[in-house]
């Protein structure tokens, strides 16, 4: 503690300290810079030009999500959401899932993460499946062979939707004898 009060003087000075620059010829004819002047060589201080800074914009107020209001709470008692993204991760736009047993794994990022009381409802072809959750990570079962397509919508506990991820499509496959995997 006592350390920090002794270093404190030390520190002021070398703030209030303006670095300057110096450059010499030596007896070799080899230009050299430094911050102190040499002792036995004469030397000219340099004029630096004015060291360059930049300021970041100011960021815009966030945009409310369109019906809210910027007072109104949710049913978890907190601020209206103000999410900036949901989106289905996996499976990927168009991909083929390959499972003999009906199941696809739906992985979903949100940003920022799901606040208390928030869930996510999986709408797989335009019906909701299951009970919302509040998982990244949820395993669909009895999903049949062919082309689906699968939402992610975030819902407050009075299940009203608060934002709602772009549809994917993908498709499942199922290994059969009359046309087995390559």
């Amino acid at each position: 503690m006592k350390l920090r009060f002794v270093l404190l003087p030390f520190l002021f000075h070398a703030l209030a300290v303006e670095a300057a620059v110096y450059k010499w010829i030596d007896d070799e004819g080899v230009t050299h810079f430094g911050d102190l002047p040499p002792g036995e060589v004469s030397a000219d201080p340099v004029q630096l030009p004015q060291l360059q800074t930049y300021s970041a914009p100011a960021q815009p107020p966030a945009v409310e999500e369109a019906g809210r209001s910027e007072g109104q709470i949710d049913g978890a008692g907190l601020p209206a959401a103000g999410y900036k993204q949901v989106s289905v991760v996996a499976p990927l736009p168009d991909a083929t899932v390959r499972s003999n047993t009906q199941q696809v794994m739906v992985q979903v990022a949100v940003e920022p993460g799901l606040r208390p009381g928030h869930m996510l409802a999986v709408i797989l072809d335009g019906k909701p499946v299951g009970e919302p959750t509040p998982a990244t990570q949820i395993e669909l079962q009895g999903v049949v062979r062919g082309q689906h397509s699968i939402r992610v919508e975030i819902v407050d506990a009075s299940g009203e939707i608060l934002k709602t991820s772009e549809p994917v499509s993908f498709y499942l496959r199922q290994a059969s004898v009359l046309a087995p995997r390559p």
